[in-house]
């Protein structure tokens, strides 16, 4: 029942309001008396003000004390003095009490207090069986041939009474406040807990297959990244099962093709229709060729594979750049020769990065074929260096240029996505779409970037951009 996070939210604003209800009750209780007692000795000094003149006069006739409490309790209505009366000698000795109960009692603290004639004093004092009672007090002045008396005014303190008498206001006052802050704490839950509910029932959905959904809940703020992230991260799984789709499709195509043609010739082998001796060494070459073919095809997705997965490890040492750049180009002479492909290198010497070589070879070796692979004959591939400056660091760019057909400005974003090829065509002629997509993967391996510029009909550059780092220990390696 209260699993829900909105059963939580509601709990958890209930227990917040029944504390602040319940610290707001103790307080009351608490600021009562005090303030009980403000309003009460107020009353008391101003009843006395009233009543000692009333007294002095009264005393001054001859009146005897209990005469003179007499006339106050018939006329307390009328002066305005009401409330208990004492009339006390200067001893602290009840000479008079308007209830008649306490004459002959002694209060000698009363008596004690130093004040001037009608200077009120004021206090607490208990009278009888422990009854509190507040008291204000003042002396009248001295008369002829009659000492003074010390007039009190005492009220009784009654916190339960007052308390009892406001109860019923309280209880009505904080049943509405709970009920309003109940119907709000509900309200607060359902806001908070309605777009969870949504994001909920969004991530069924994408559980059943539906990765097309999108959700647009842009309030309150947390909400709002919650909701941002989850549309990226459903884009994101849309977007890796349709590589897999692709990835599967194009495998299953690039394996067909060379196991076709190895079965074809294969069968021809096998049949006797290759009879001659060129027919049967023709059968062979393709077979072999093929099965090239499919050998480069796995270990390619061998190695990404491996990429993915974090299991190749990385040598860090310093690489002599210029030298290794040099190494590459020298692999691929003879192949632009053939293709009547004008190769040209142009590295300053001295430029050195820490990294794997080997890897960093197969980099630039897969840039450089795929680079003669697509310039015609007569055309130009060029290797360029130079130590640059971008996003405040220091990088080594390594360009590789072609004149070529060039790649529309549509197909640049896609061109590191495994399996892409620019050239459908290519498919038949070796390319297996995943050269440019190692090459990604190792680059960033080693904390770097590659990106390519185009211009149809002009070509294309690759460069690749190494962070430079202290290369200075050690001897700078080259790829064996």
């Amino acid at each position: 029942m209260f699993s829900s996070l909105r059963a939580r939210l509601l709990l958890s604003y209930l227990a917040v309001i029944l504390v602040a209800l319940s610290v707001a009750a103790v307080t009351f209780v608490l600021t009562v008396r005090p303030y009980q007692r403000r309003v009460i000795l107020t009353q008391l000094r101003a009843n006395l003000a009233l009543a000692v003149p009333l007294v002095e006069r009264l005393w001054s006739t001859g009146m005897a004390p209990d005469e003179i409490a007499r006339v106050m309790r018939e006329g307390r209505a009328r002066l305005g003095t009401s409330g208990r009366a004492l009339l006390l000698d200067a001893r602290g000795n009840v000479l008079a009490d308007t209830e008649g109960e306490l004459v002959g009692e002694q209060f000698p603290h009363l008596a004690q207090r130093r004040a001037l004639p009608r200077a009120p004093f004021t206090g607490e004092l208990r009278i009888g069986d422990d009854e509190r009672f507040f008291y204000a007090a003042a002396r009248t002045r001295p008369q002829l041939l009659r000492p003074p008396l010390i007039v009190v005014l005492v009220a009784p303190v009654r916190e339960a009474r007052v308390l009892l008498s406001l109860g019923p206001q309280l209880l009505y006052a904080g049943g509405v406040a709970l009920l309003l802050a109940i119907i709000l704490a509900i309200l607060i839950a359902r806001s908070f807990a309605r777009p969870l509910g949504v994001v909920a029932e969004a991530a069924e959905e994408i559980a059943r297959g539906n990765l097309d959904l999108q959700l647009e809940i842009r309030r309150p703020a947390e909400m709002r990244r919650l909701v941002d992230s989850f549309n990226a991260m459903t884009r994101e799984v849309k977007a890796a099962r349709q590589a897999q789709r692709d990835f599967i499709a194009n495998v299953s195509h690039d394996l067909k093709t060379p196991l076709t043609s190895i079965q074809g010739y294969a069968q021809a082998l096998l049949d006797g229709t290759a009879t001659t001796p060129e027919a049967q060494r023709q059968a062979a070459s393709v077979i072999y060729e093929e099965a090239t073919r499919m050998h480069r095809l796995v270990e390619q997705l061998l190695e990404l594979a491996r990429l993915d997965a974090g299991q190749i490890k990385m040598a860090r040492v310093p690489v002599d750049l210029s030298g290794l750049l040099s190494s590459c180009v020298e692999r691929q002479r003879l192949r632009s020769q053939e293709r009547e492909i004008t190769l040209t290198l142009n590295v300053p010497q001295g430029l050195s990065v820490v990294g794997d070589p080997d890897r960093l070879f197969q980099v630039f070796t897969n840039l450089l074929d795929n680079a003669l692979s697509y310039t015609p004959a007569g055309g130009q591939v060029e290797v360029t260096a130079e130590r640059v400056e971008e996003e405040d660091r220091p990088w080594i760019a390594v360009s590789v240029t072609d004149n070529g057909p060039g790649i529309p400005p549509e197909e640049l974003p896609r061109l590191f996505e495994r399996f892409y090829r620019v050239d459908k065509a290519r498919r038949r002629g070796g390319g297996s779409g995943l050269g440019l997509a190692i090459v990604k993967e190792l680059v960033e391996a080693h904390g770097g970037r590659v990106r390519a510029e185009s211009v149809v009909g002009l070509g294309t550059r690759f460069t690749v951009l190494l962070p430079v780092q202290d290369a200075s220990e050690g001897h700078a390696a080259n790829p064996s």
